[in-house]
């Protein structure tokens, strides 16, 4: 977070509210991006959400929540990369 700058790309970072690297890493540097007025897209779920979701809770696809993440996850990338 001490490092990044306004040049750092276009960024998209998720966590889950069980996770206690979202609380501390996460979201601190998404709104560190965000203050440099760098382009971020996020999804934090909120701390009371149930169930609570675990660090890498995107690839438990049998849960609605990482069905959520995966579907934000591919329009962040289709907004954002090329095809040839």
């Amino acid at each position: 977070m001490n490092w990044v700058t306004e040049d750092f790309p276009t960024t998209y970072i998720s966590g889950g509210n069980g996770d206690g690297l979202t609380w501390l890493q996460s979201i601190p540097m998404a709104d560190r991006l965000n203050e440099l007025g760098v382009d971020v897209t996020t999804l934090f779920w909120p701390a009371a959400h149930e169930p609570a979701l675990p660090h890498e809770y995107q690839f438990h696809l049998d849960m609605p929540d990482a069905r959520t993440a995966l579907a934000k996850t591919i329009d962040f990338l289709d907004a954002h990369t090329r095809y040839p």
